[in-house]
């Protein structure tokens, strides 16, 4: 990145990236989502997989230019990383709940839209165009007037 962009640009060109990524993958999830509703999850693997190889090999011809001037990093060893890692709690108690509580992540990415397909009864569409309903706002107290809006709990 430090070689692709100066140090003034890099921001810029991050947040581009970012949310450039972020509206492609809402449009995939929708995308997606109508694909397996057609034709089915089977087909829906290898085509991600072909558009996955396409992407790399493309990604493999993207020029990176060399400096000249450029120091190699200095490599650090696994036993320094153990070394650090023994003496530092503030960062082992981050390494350890990073494990713990980022496993909980990671499980439930795939198990979100199987609950949704097969115990809500939701189709992949809807599924895939979930995350971009709006929310219902709580109502407040203060404001019973008429067109507040209210929400319902059971």
């Amino acid at each position: 990145m430090q070689q692709v962009y100066p140090r003034d640009e890099r921001g810029r060109a991050l947040g581009v990236i970012r949310v450039a990524g972020a509206a492609v993958g809402i449009g995939l999830a929708l995308a997606a989502g109508y694909f397996v509703g057609w034709a089915g999850y089977r087909l829906a693997f290898p085509v991600a997989a072909a558009f996955g190889m396409a992407a790399a090999l493309a990604l493999r011809r993207l020029p990176v230019p060399v400096v000249a001037d450029a120091a190699p990093a200095e490599r650090h060893n696994l036993k320094e990383a153990w070394a650090t890692i023994r003496k530092d709690t503030g960062y082992r108690r981050l390494l350890l709940a990073s494990c713990v509580f980022g496993s909980g992540i990671w499980l439930m990415t795939p198990a979100t839209p199987i609950l949704q397909v097969d115990v809500l009864r939701v189709t992949t569409a809807q599924s895939a165009s979930l995350p971009r309903s709006p929310r219902p706002r709580p109502s407040s107290p203060i404001s019973c007037g008429a067109g507040s809006p209210t929400v319902t709990r059971a």
